[in-house]
C-alpha cells in the first residue's frame, strides 16, 4: 500500500481544484491555474483530501511566481483539518529551484481524528501571481528526536581574587559538565571579572587567544563537548563584552557581542556595543546568543529565531527571571541562562526543563529540538501563536512593522511629558 495519499500535476486533465476566498472583496484573480494578487486579496485554489486518520505527513508543493517577494509573508500553501476549530498548518520552507519555480515542504503531525485536510494554496496581500504545478501529500515517519544536553551553571566570577583562581574555578564547571555528557556548557556573563576594584581593561582577554578561551578550548576538547564562555574582550583598545564559542575539537567557531550594554558598562568602564546577531550551526541544531541587557529586548531574540535559531544561550550576571519563559514562548525558542542567580534551562512553552540556585553547580538539561510545541495549542497548527522564526504566521500585510520600528528608533522623543521619576 502506498504512503501517498494525494497527488496532482498541471499535467492532468480535468480540475479539483476550486478559488476560494473568506470574503469576496478579498478574491484574487483567477485565470488558467493562475492566482494573480491584488494588494489587499486572500485566496486562492483549494481542494479536500479524505485522510484514514492523522498521524505524520509530508507536505510538498512546487509552483512559478512571477516576481520575486517575501514567499513565506504572501503565498498561501496551507493544509486545514477537519478536526476540531480546523488547525492550519502551513508551508514556511522554501527552495528556488533551478529553472526558476519554487518547492516548499513541510512536515507535519494531524491530530489522530482527522477525517480530511483542506489543501489551499494562493496569495495574501500581495500583486504577485503564483501557478501551482504539482502537489504531494504522503505518509512519512515522525521526525526523529534531535537531543541536546545543555549544561548551565549559576556561578558569578567577581570575588575570585586572582586570574588563577577564576581559570581554576572555570576548569572546575566545564569539568563538572564534561562528566555529566554534556552537548554544551553555557558558562556566565563576563567571566573574567575576577576583580570588583580593577578597571575591566586589566582583567580583559583577547579572543579567542586569551587565558579564558584557551582554557575553554582545551575542555571543550577534552570532553568532545560545545562550550559557550563569555567574557570582557579588549580587542584594537577597545572593550566589549563578548560571548565566544567553541566546537566539540576545541576549535574556534565565532562570538557574539553583547548589544544593548547595560548602563554602568558604558558610563564607568567604556564598553562598546556589538552589532552582529550570529547564528552558530552545530551538530545538533541552530544556536544564537543574548548576553543580559539584551533579554529586555524582544528583537534580541526575535532576529535570531528569524535566522533559524532553535536555542539562544543567555549568559548574564542578574536578569529578570519573568522575561525568560516569555522569551522561549514569544520566539518559540529552547533558552539557555546561566547566570549569577540561579540556572536553568526554558521549553517552547516557557517551563523548566531544569533549575537551580544552588551556587557553583553545573544542572544538565535535555532538550529535544525536533520537539518545539507551541503554547495555547487548542487552536493547532503552526499558524497559531509564538511566530518566532515563522513569517507564515505574523499574518500582516507586509515586514512594514520592522522597517517603522527600525525608523523610530532614530526619533528623538517628542510625545509631550517624559516623567522623570518611573514608579
Amino acid at each position: 500500500m502506498s504512503d501517498t495519499v494525494f497527488t496532482w500535476s498541471m499535467d492532468e486533465s480535468g480540475t479539483i481544484w476550486q478559488p476560494w476566498s473568506p470574503r469576496k472583496e478579498k478574491w484574487p484573480q483567477f485565470e488558467n491555474g493562475e492566482v494573480r494578487g491584488t494588494p489587499l486579496c486572500f485566496g486562492g485554489y483549494r481542494t479536500y483530501v479524505p485522510l484514514d486518520g492523522g498521524g505524520w505527513f509530508r507536505f510538498e508543493v512546487t509552483f512559478a511566481s512571477d516576481r520575486e517577494t517575501a514567499l513565506q509573508q504572501h503565498v498561501l500553501c496551507l493544509l486545514l483539518t477537519d478536526y476540531g476549530s480546523g488547525p492550519a498548518d502551513a508551508v514556511n520552507d522554501f527552495t528556488r529551484n533551478a529553472d526558476g519555480t519554487v518547492t516548499g515542504k513541510l512536515a507535519v503531525k494531524l491530530h489522530p481524528q482527522a477525517k480530511g485536510v483542506t489543501i489551499l494554496f494562493g496569495l495574501r496581500y500581495c500583486e504577485n501571481t503564483v501557478k501551482l504545478l504539482f502537489c504531494k501529500l504522503k505518509r512519512t515517519q515522525a521526525l526523529p528526536p534531535r537531543k541536546a544536553r545543555i549544561g548551565v551553571c549559576r556561578w558569578w566570577p567577581n570575588h575570585a581574587g586572582s586570574r588563577e583562581n577564576y581559570l581554576a574555578q572555570t576548569a572546575e564547571l566545564l569539568d563538572q559538565a564534561g562528566v555529566q555528557n554534556a552537548d554544551l556548557m553555557l558558562l556566565t556573563e563576563a567571566v573574567n571579572l575576577w576583580s570588583p576594584s580593577l578597571p575591566f581593561g586589566d582583567m580583559a582577554e583577547d579572543i579567542p587567544g586569551g587565558a579564558g578561551c584557551r582554557l575553554a578550548s582545551e575542555k571543550a576538547r577534552q570532553y568532545g563537548m560545545y562550550v559557550c564562555i563569555c567574557l570582557s574582550e579588549l580587542e584594537g583598545g577597545h572593550l566589549y563584552t563578548t560571548a565566544a564559542l567553541f566546537g566539540r575539537d576545541g576549535a574556534y567557531i565565532g562570538k557574539y557581542r553583547k548589544t544593548h550594554l547595560y548602563f554602568p558598562e558604558e558610563l564607568e568602564h567604556g564598553v562598546t556595543p556589538g552589532e552582529d546577531w550570529p547564528v552558530f550551526d552545530l551538530d545538533f541544531g541552530h544556536v544564537g546568543i543574548v548576553i543580559c541587557y539584551d533579554s529586555w529586548f524582544p528583537e534580541s531574540f526575535r532576529l535570531p529565531a528569524m535566522k533559524g535559531a532553535e536555542l539562544i544561550l543567555f549568559p548574564n550576571a542578574g536578569h529578570e527571571p519573568k522575561l525568560i519563559p516569555a522569551r522561549a514562548i514569544d520566539s518559540c525558542v529552547y533558552v539557555a541562562n546561566s547566570a549569577g542567580s540561579c540556572a536553568q534551562v526554558v521549553d517552547t512553552m516557557g517551563n523548566n526543563v531544569v533549575h537551580g540556585t544552588e551556587y557553583g553547580k553545573v544542572l544538565v538539561g535535555e532538550i529535544d529540538l525536533n520537539h518545539r510545541p507551541l503554547p495555547h495549542a487548542n487552536g493547532g497548527g503552526n499558524m497559531m501563536s509564538a511566530p518566532g522564526g515563522k513569517r507564515c504566521s505574523q499574518n500582516t500585510l507586509s515586514n512594514r512593522i520592522f522597517a517603522d520600528m527600525s525608523a523610530q528608533a532614530e526619533v528623538w522623543e517628542q510625545r509631550g511629558t517624559v516623567p522623570n521619576a518611573w514608579c
